[in-house]
């Protein structure tokens, strides 16, 4: 199906709907382990973009996309043992929707770099991105957004030497 709608994208001359369904297409190729195939079609997706951010697509795909990919690039390069660029990645993207006007955007950026610092086995203390994350989530009502985030910060707190607080964590957060 994604694939599917890169090519109706192609067809259509949608600039906004060749970015999400490269998007799509990134996104599906890192779940199912193609991590390569995930990177080029989620560059693919950034370089659509292009370097300006593009309120009217945020508005109406509820999402930034270039900020998206960048997140999963970010993971996909730490997948592929490249976890400096894969943090410098998450943090371009967190960078790029800091101002957005809908919250989400920026919960979804600050996870991104908590996620990634999770996999680096980073230790992540009050004022990290994961920490923000899940206030932002809390205050805004993102319920399965705050269940996820959660979930990693629970992790980092388990790297941490704190395990039964980072279980507790996840359990506490569990929809």
């Amino acid at each position: 199906i994604a694939e599917q709608c890169v090519a109706a994208a192609r067809q259509s001359n949608d600039v906004d709907a060749r970015m999400e369904a490269h998007l799509l297409n990134g996104i599906v190729s890192c779940v199912t382990g193609e991590f390569v195939a995930a990177q080029r079609e989620l560059d693919a997706c950034v370089r659509i973009h292009g370097a300006e951010p593009r309120e009217a697509h945020r508005v109406l795909y509820g999402q930034d996309a270039k900020a998206s990919a960048l997140g999963w690039i970010a993971m996909a390069r730490w997948t592929c043992g490249q976890s400096d660029e894969a943090l410098a990645i998450a943090e371009e993207g967190l960078a790029f929707v800091r101002d957005a006007r809908q919250p989400f955007l920026l919960a979804r950026g600050l996870a991104a770099v908590g996620f990634v610092r999770v996999f680096r086995g980073d230790p992540q203390g009050p004022g990290s991105p994961l920490v923000e994350a899940i206030a932002l989530c809390a205050e805004q009502g993102f319920k399965y957004f705050h269940a996820v985030v959660s979930a990693f910060h629970g992790a980092s707190l388990a790297q941490s030497g704190r395990a039964a607080e980072g279980v507790a964590q996840m359990q506490a957060n569990v929809i």
